[in-house]
């Protein structure tokens, strides 16, 4: 399992211009918008590191995928839309993407597009939300109690997934009320937490560790794994997970499986144990064992 990776890959980063105020119901009525229906059911695959939510829609001649994976119980995701009617990409930086049927389309910070085998074109928004691009990392902003995995009461407002390109070339899926769906994803993602050796029950509401010394490490990491001289192939999104102690340190790093091209499997957790750590609080306000999953990216500025 594991993220799809895609032979022909562009990263694209750069800043947002103001959100627009369309919603995702109203763009998917835009004269043109190629609606695709389901032609399969749900499904969840899963491994040690990750869990994945799948669907197949349009026609069997011609399928498109919808892939939303986790490597553990939080609020953002990993979206993948693959299929030879999405948006063509060439010169396309900026992709608008609409979930919440109340919440306008939004322009995630980071997307990866190329092929699919399969599929043909493809689209991966590395870390979005059900509200909003998710911007900051795990553990950075203020410190408050959160319930874990993917809203149940947003997926529920999901309707349709709606990808607008820059030229306006509009596609929907009509995956229906997303809810049970993502309960069947946050259900395996707690099972990753136990797997890990963390006590699930602890997590369903909780204080999240706060990362001291993010900037540092991250620097660290990026020389360690590129130096200061990286080609211009290598480009990758590159997720890793540590297990942070109650006293605030860290027992375990694990790299997750990579989004990359040019083969780029960097070391990142050559500089795991520099990491501190706020530790996480339990319901009661105690310290408890837990976890920070984060990531950084590699890219070719495509703008």
């Amino acid at each position: 399992m594991g993220s799809p990776l895609l032979p022909s890959l562009l990263l694209a980063l750069a800043p947002a211009p103001a959100q627009p105020a369309e919603l995702p119901g109203e763009v998917a009525n835009i004269p043109g918008a190629v609606r695709l229906a389901p032609v399969s059911e749900w499904g969840v695959d899963y491994d040690e590191q990750r869990c994945r939510l799948r669907r197949l829609f349009g026609s069997e001649q011609q399928p498109h995928l919808l892939a939303i994976e986790q490597s553990a119980p939080v609020a953002k995701f990993a979206l993948t839309i693959a299929g030879n009617q999405l948006p063509d990409l060439d010169g396309r930086i900026f992709m608008q993407l609409g979930l919440e049927s109340d919440r306008p389309m939004m322009i995630p910070h980071l997307r990866l597009g190329g092929t699919l085998d399969g599929f043909g074109r493809a689209l991966i928004w590395p870390s979005v939300t059900m509200t909003s691009p998710a911007y900051g990392e795990p553990g950075q902003g203020d410190r408050a109690a959160i319930q874990s995995g993917i809203s149940l009461n947003s997926s529920r407002k999901v309707e349709r997934i709606v990808v607008r390109g820059q030229d306006k070339e509009v596609l929907v899926l009509e995956t229906g009320n997303m809810q049970p769906a993502i309960r069947a994803l946050n259900a395996c993602t707690v099972d990753l937490i136990a797997s890990w050796g963390l006590d699930p029950a602890q997590h369903r509401y909780y204080t999240p560790p706060r990362w001291v010394n993010f900037k540092q490490v991250r620097e660290r990491m990026i020389n360690d794994n590129f130096g200061t001289e990286r080609g211009t192939e290598d480009q990758a999104v590159v997720e890793f997970r540590f297990i942070v102690e109650t006293d605030g340190s860290v027992s375990d790093c694990v790299r997750i499986n990579a989004t990359s091209v040019n083969s780029v499997r960097p070391p990142v957790c050559s500089r795991a144990r520099m990491a501190r750590f706020e530790p996480a609080l339990d319901a009661n306000g105690q310290p408890m064992r837990s976890f920070i999953v984060s990531a950084f990216s590699y890219f070719v500025d495509a703008s």
